[in-house]
């Protein structure tokens, strides 16, 4: 499991600010503990005091006069003078503890409390301070952003206006904000204004005015008059537009900004009377002025075309936009780094409290050891208290109550209304734009990464190519990293090469955490998840492999999938080429995890899951299995899913009725192990004739012992010479020969009491490639343009002589029909087919003396072993030879 640290843990995607609020408010919860703790220390120091001082004044106390002071005494008042010099002493140890008390536990801790108050408030005032910057600017993005689309769509119009050639009517619209107007539907709205909203007269420096407005007066109505609009930010820009266009102006001061404040004052200009200013003005007067700006399609302004104005004042508002959001993001980078340097030092110094703390609580417990063995029981018991306090746990629980998330950095992308986001940044954009962009199948940034990182590790030992996907990199070396690639073009391995590797991976990290949707996509969250919550006595390790290979494969988009491939087979590689131990591969998959897989919506039960390290770590450690599998390259090539989902309907038919089988898989493991081993120990000059049948008759024996094993019975006592005729083997294969142009045939699978074998097509072996020295068993003359999954071929069954004695294949009845017939046969077949069938038996007739031979000499020195065999099964389950030959009476197939 990851280390928890406070850098990792406060992240929430509502926001920065709830993150902190939460950190900040349980450290200063710590800081009235620490007080608590400094209160409860003066109290027990002044009442140890108080006990030592009346101890010393008791054991001055003078005797009576009648009493012990009326003669020398005997033993009573030596032993009472005793009990006197031991009250004494008692009282010194008692005023010794609340010294020692005092300078050794209440002092350090008012000082390192003090001091990390300060810290606390320092640090907090920091991130304030960049929240509130971060926070103006995110408002003033979506001002820009809003102005910005309102002013694309201005333009738009006037250009489509403009392309038609119409000239300018009542209907020309003038917009305020987001509303849009003719010119008497505006006049109708400003008189409806100036008639509702009431007016005052207002003094200032400058004169008398009549017939203003405040500020206040003006959004209120608005507001009441507009359903549309609700939030103040839309109603100052109204007013701000009403300015701007020469309606209304301020009074009193100088400025031309609006706001709903009820000490700003606005009065109607004289264009608010007359929009097109050809009639007078009504009150205001000639004096005042005004300033005509309806923008329409044959109205110049500033010497231009108002087409083209717009266009520029569009273009001008874009760049003012993405510059501001570039801003934005530098600021959200400092706050970040801000923040993680904050987070790193508050834990610091909570963890420092603690220890200061449980160092005190030390030393409380050490001056007890001058007490007499009176108080020699507390400082047991204190020292056991002790024992039980660990800063480190303390710290571990806190994060694990209040935490809220992983470090999840959350960007703020710029978005082009035309070109999109591809075109000016890198990180953040989806996966699937960026290969558009790239022009690859894999974002660049990915490839040249890890392309950057093998070579600058090339000349490092195994340990420091290890550290480098491990090792603890400050944020802000990988954000300078990422300032400077961030532009949206090609990545320039020269920048790579000037930062250290472990930066480099940890830009590729950040790259992968600021995906607006995880590597392994959200939807893979769950299912993955299910998948891992079963038991290991409900499933072993292949079928676990296997279920994830099949989920990436069907799930993943083909840019995910890509990417994934790509990044693991790297850590693959680094993990086998560094000899890495287990413990490596775990905190590597810990380091992976929440990076490539997370939930969409983050919950309390997130936080405690383990599925993405687990999964991360089959990946790593089964790479080759789940990514390089025969079964995984044709479904990727395979097409659709739907494709696929037909393909399994389709192969669950014909293995409905069996119950008891062999996979294929393992059959298919074994062969291509025999094919291997023979490949290897048969010399480059043998026969091929001769290397064919032996591998044959290798693979039999060796898939009959591994039936054997599966099926918990010996072969040896299953198979006896009636069930495997050796006349039927040598019809399955040619003298010594195999004709490559043949088609390789497989039975399909047959429950053991199943009287119907059902047979598969030959073009299920096309994913095998059985290969023995110079031969290969292989579909040379299958279809290769046929897709056909290696797990179509899920079961090998061998019919015994008995039921194959009964086969005709002339005969059309049903039972004979049914016991090996490949897939697509034909009651009819072509003449092609029969062409077909005949080469095949003049094939078996020239094969059988050779194979006989060989497979007699077989068993015959089995039997001789000592081995009896039992009475034979009616059905017997073996693998088939891959004879070419279709089956005649008493073969096995």
């Amino acid at each position: 499991m990851a280390q928890l640290k406070f850098n990792n843990s406060f992240w929430s995607p509502k926001g920065y600010e709830v993150g902190i609020k939460v950190l900040y408010d349980k450290l200063e919860q710590g800081c009235v503990e620490n007080e608590e703790i400094v209160e409860f220390l003066r109290e027990r120091i002044t009442i140890e005091e108080l006990y030592g001082k009346q101890l010393h004044d008791l054991s001055k106390r003078e005797s009576y006069d009648e009493g012990f002071l009326r003669d020398d005494g005997a033993s009573l008042r030596r032993a009472f003078d005793n009990i006197k010099n031991e009250c004494e002493q008692l009282g010194r140890a008692h005023l010794q503890l609340a010294s020692s008390m005092y300078e050794m536990v209440l002092l350090p801790l008012i000082k390192y409390g003090d001091e990390h108050s300060k810290r606390l408030e320092a640090g907090r005032d920091e991130i304030t301070g960049h929240l509130k910057i971060f926070n103006k600017l995110t408002n003033d993005v979506e001002k820009l952003r809003v102005n910005y689309e309102s002013k694309c769509k201005f333009a738009e119009e006037l250009e489509e206006i403009s392309i038609r050639g119409l000239e300018k009517t009542d209907s020309s619209p003038i917009f305020l904000g987001g509303l849009a107007f003719s010119e008497n539907d505006l006049k109708t709205y400003l008189a409806r204004m100036r008639e509702e909203i009431p007016s005052q007269q207002v003094k200032t420096i400058l004169g008398v005015y009549n017939d203003v407005y405040s500020g206040e007066d003006i959004a209120k109505w608005l507001k009441n008059n507009n359903a549309g609009i609700r939030r103040w930010r839309d109603i100052e820009i109204i007013g701000q537009e009403l300015i701007d266009q020469g309606f209304i102006k301020l009074v009193g001061v100088i400025g031309n900004t609006f706001s709903t404040s009820p000490g700003n004052f606005y009065q109607f200009k004289r264009r608010s009377y007359d929009i097109n200013g050809n009639e007078e003005s009504s009150s205001l007067g000639s004096t005042l002025g005004g300033i005509v700006s309806t923008i329409t399609p044959s109205q110049p302004f500033i010497h231009q075309p108002s087409e083209k104005q717009a266009r520029k004042d569009a273009n001008e508002a874009d760049d003012v936009y993405r510059h501001t959001v570039r801003k934005l993001d530098r600021t959200r980078l400092l706050l970040e780094e801000t923040m993680m340097k904050q987070m790193n030092l508050m834990e610091k110094s909570e963890l420092g409290r603690i220890k200061c703390s449980k160092a005190a609580f030390l030393n409380y417990a050490a001056t007890f050891g001058s007490i007499v063995s009176a108080t020699q029981h507390i400082s047991e018991r204190s020292l056991l208290y002790n024992e039980a306090l660990k800063p480190e746990q303390d710290i571990k629980y806190m994060i694990e109550q209040y935490r809220i998330g992983p470090f999840n950095p959350r960007v703020i992308l710029y978005r082009n209304k035309y070109n999109g986001s591809a075109n000016d940044q890198t990180f953040g954009v989806p996966l699937d734009e960026k290969v558009k962009k790239d022009l690859k199948p894999v974002p660049q940034i990915v490839t040249k990464v890890l392309s950057c990182i093998t070579k600058g590790t090339s000349c490092r030992n195994e340990s420091d190519k290890r550290l480098i996907w491990t090792a603890n990199v400050s944020l802000s070396k990988i954000h300078a990293l990422r300032e400077e690639i961030n532009d949206g073009g090609k990545i320039n391995m020269r920048k790579l090469r000037e930062y250290d590797p472990e930066i480099v991976a940890g830009v590729l990290k950040l790259y992968f955490m600021e995906l607006p949707e995880c590597l392994l996509t959200f939807e893979l969250y769950e299912p993955v998840r299910l998948l891992y919550s079963i038991s290991s006595d409900d499933q072993d390790e292949s079928t676990r492999i296997t279920s994830v290979a099949n989920l990436l494969i069907t799930s993943l988009p083909d840019v995910n999938y890509a990417t994934l491939d790509t990044l693991i087979s790297y850590l693959h590689r680094i993990v086998n080429s560094t000899n890495a131990d287990d413990e490596y591969t775990t905190s590597l998959s810990q380091n992976f995890g929440l990076i490539l897989l997370r939930p969409q919506t983050e919950t309390s039960v997130f936080l405690h899951d383990r599925h993405p390290q687990r999964l991360v770590k089959d990946l790593i450690v089964h790479y080759e299995t789940i990514f390089k599998g025969s079964n995984n390259k044709f479904v990727r090539r395979s097409g659709s899913r739907d494709s696929m989902q037909s393909s399994r309907s389709s192969r669950s038919n014909h293995t409905r009725e069996s119950s008891s089988t062999i996979t294929a898989n393992g059959i298919r493991d074994n062969i291509s192990s025999v094919s291997s081993s023979r490949r290897e120990s048969t010399s480059s000059n043998v026969p091929a004739r001769s290397n064919g049948m032996n591998s044959v008759i290798s693979i039999v024996e060796r898939e009959i012992q591994e039936v054997s094993d599966k099926l918990n019975s010996p072969m040896k006592e299953n198979i006896s010479k009636e069930n495997i005729s050796k006349e039927s083997i040598s019809q399955t294969i040619s003298n010594g020969s195999i004709d490559n142009n043949d088609e390789p045939h497989v039975t399909s699978p047959i429950n053991l009491e199943s009287e119907t074998p059902m047979p598969l097509s030959h073009t299920n072996l096309a994913q095998l490639n059985i290969s023995t020295n110079n031969n290969t068993f292989a579909s040379s003359s299958i279809d290769s343009e046929t897709p056909v999954l290696v797990s179509d071929i899920n079961r090998v069954n061998v019919t015994s002589q008995n039921d194959m004695s009964n086969y005709n294949p002339n005969s059309s009845t049903d039972s004979q029909n049914q016991m090996v017939r490949p897939i697509g046969h034909r009651s009819s077949p072509t003449k092609e087919g029969a062409n077909t069938v005949g080469r095949r038996k003049a094939v078996r007739r020239q094969s059988r003396n050779s194979i006989s031979n060989n497979l007699t000499r077989t068993y015959d020195s089995e039997e001789r072993s000592g081995e009896d065999s039992e009475e034979s099964p009616t059905h017997t389950n073996f693998p088939q030879s891959h004879s070419r030959s279709r089956p005649n009476s008493g073969q096995f197939n």
